[in-house]
């Protein structure tokens, strides 16, 4: 499978699972912009373009980017959802690299149409 058809694969897979599961059940979809918890998985080109416009676009879903080990420098940018990977979140949760690990700190950015 090439990586545009395992993006399309996946984008058709969540909209399924969202027509199945029905949008007004789901409050949030929360997503790693790359998953560290089960090794270093950076998903296909495109993927997270394509799934923010499955969630907000067309299902008003809260959009959520768990940047905790991704923020502050660790992809290059202070935060990787939108220099890195082109997606605005409605949130961005943060921690570790705020402090560079000396105090325990999280945090909670939230977009100004939430407010």
């Amino acid at each position: 499978m090439t990586e545009a058809a395992f993006t399309d694969f996946l984008v058709e897979e969540f909209r399924s699972l969202i027509e199945k599961v029905g949008a007004e059940k789901i409050g949030a979809f929360i997503g790693e912009p790359i998953m560290a918890s089960g090794g270093v998985i950076v998903p296909p080109t495109g993927y997270w373009p394509r799934i923010r416009g499955a969630v907000r676009r067309k299902n008003d879903i809260l959009f959520i980017m768990d940047e905790v080990v991704t923020a502050f420098g660790r992809l290059g940018h202070v935060f990787s959802a939108q220099d890195v990977f082109g997606v605005t979140p409605d949130m961005i949760t943060f921690a570790k690299g705020v402090t560079s690990g000396y105090f325990p700190l999280g945090g909670v950015m939230i977009a100004s149409r939430l407010v």
